[in-house]
């Protein structure tokens, strides 16, 4: 079987849950003995025209649709090309064609337009496409307003022109503009040299945790806004359908999609595997002994809410608890996060790691805290953690709950309330004890062998299917 995955990411070099997993799937599908290939469209790095780049890397063919213009912040005119752009369709066709493969499997959509759904199907191949996100109704990807509010959905685009359609001021608008255009030599030059004039000015960049206030916006918002959003999200719709077989990562992102109109009946849950070495081993957690270890791992972002973690620190003694971030931080983030902590003595950053230190990490650590603002549509971090026994403390927003039984075999507290959090660390420190219950009831996930099985079998179905409208023309 040949099969094409489809990401915006880079295969080799981006490091979110959905490459993961997708260049995990990769490697186990070639190791099955199927051909592989990849495209991807990431941001682009520097101006420049829009094209298709080939690469082989082991053995592997790589498709790049390079400098893609749908990754820009469109003001909601333009908003059709999400679905529509006949050179991004274009060239994903070429792609398709010259590779051949039996079954497309679609991870991301951001970057291409949806179109290429259709150019797939039309040249003979099963189309897969697994949801990992909400970009097809929300062009924030994760269902948050700025400043980082949870969002319940579009309401049929009303809420997305209320709350997320204002545009970046007009200077900033146009210092893009300038650095976009390659021939403008001088003017980027300029616009360079006013933004290190202003840095000298007013110091070092702000930290990102710093939030702005949330904008209510327009308790009434242009009726052209609203339609432009509300075209988007039924176009979007249209060509997600196209697909053969449509997968969803979670329960709670199956939800979301019926509740914007989706058919249950369409949408299959398959959640990804845990993808970590052979070296993480599942143990049995108890208490070692104070400061008790709490480890964050992954991106330190305002959005998995390293922030919340921080200040709920600063209510445990020090001798009885350690706070290690394992992520890459940058300097005026750590001095900010600090500052929330109180300048806990316990606070620590271990800057960024790969999957080579992994084991390592989670056999050092006696709790993982995932306090993401971001309700999770699956937690990679999460799993990997239970993959080593480990009990987890999450924010009880998205798919965690789906995996972590509150007092079972993690504790679950309300999403963005720091002193809910703070109540979960205080109850795990003055109960060391409930290390050993909570641990004794993780089961490990399940582990890629198994869920490559479950995906062939998908991709053997959408090819049947795409047989199927092939032999009734």
């Amino acid at each position: 079987m040949k099969v094409l995955l489809v990401t915006q990411g880079d295969p080799d070099e981006a490091m979110t849950g959905v490459a993961t997993y997708v260049r995990s799937l990769g490697d186990a599908l070639a190791g099955n003995g199927d051909e592989v290939a990849h495209c991807f469209s990431p941001r682009p790095r520097s101006p420049g025209r829009l094209r298709l780049d080939w690469t082989v890397r082991g053995g592997r063919t790589i498709a790049m649709i390079a400098n893609s213009p749908l990754l820009q912040p469109f003001p909601p005119e333009r908003m059709e090309h999400d679905i529509v752009h006949g050179v991004c369709e274009a060239l994903f066709a070429d792609a398709v064609r010259r590779i051949c493969p039996d079954v497309v499997h679609l991870h991301d959509l951001a970057g291409l337009p949806a179109g290429v759904i259709s150019r797939a199907r039309h040249c003979g191949c099963g189309v897969v496409m697994t949801l990992h996100d909400f970009w097809p109704f929300c062009r924030r990807q994760f269902l948050l307003r700025p400043g980082l509010i949870p969002c319940e959905g579009s309401a049929g685009g009303q809420r997305c022109a209320r709350f997320c359609a204002a545009r970046p001021p007009k200077l900033r608008r146009l210092a893009a503009r300038i650095e976009s255009r390659p021939s403008w030599a001088f003017a980027r030059s300029m616009v360079r040299g006013a933004r290190n004039v202003r840095a000298r000015i007013h110091g070092a960049a702000p930290s990102q945790f710093r939030l702005p206030a949330a904008a209510d916006g327009p308790a009434w918002p242009d009726l052209g806004t609203i339609g432009a959003y509300a075209a988007r999200e039924a176009g979007m719709r249209d060509c997600v359908l196209e697909t053969n077989v449509l997968l969803t990562v979670s329960e709670f992102v199956k939800s979301m999609y019926v509740r914007h109109g989706y058919p249950e009946s369409r949408l299959r849950v398959l959640p990804p595997p845990v993808s970590v070495s052979d070296r993480v081993t599942f143990r049995p957690r108890e208490f070692r002994g104070y400061p008790i270890r709490f480890g964050y791992l992954g991106k330190v972002t305002p959005l998995k809410g390293a922030h919340l973690l921080a200040e709920a620190a600063a209510a445990v003694p020090p001798e009885r608890g350690r706070f290690t971030f394992y992520g890459d931080v940058a300097a005026e983030d750590r001095r900010y996060l600090l500052t929330l902590a109180a300048h806990h003595p316990g606070v620590h950053f271990a800057g960024p790691y790969g999957p080579d230190r992994l084991p390592d990490i989670l056999d050092d650590i006696d709790v993982a805290v995932l306090p993401s603002l971001a309700r999770e549509t699956r937690g990679m971090v999460g799993l990997e953690a239970q993959a080593a026994g480990l009990p987890i403390i999450g924010s009880d927003g998205g798919a965690l709950p789906e995996y972590v039984q509150h007092g079972v075999n993690g504790l679950l507290f309300a999403n963005g309330s720091v002193a809910a959090l703070s109540g979960a660390l205080l109850r795990i420190i003055d109960d060391p004890a409930i290390l050993q219950r909570l641990s004794a009831n993780v089961r490990p996930p399940e582990r890629m062998p198994v869920h490559v099985r479950r995906i062939a079998a998908v991709y053997r179905q959408a090819i049947g299917a795409a047989g199927a409208v092939e032999g009734g023309r």
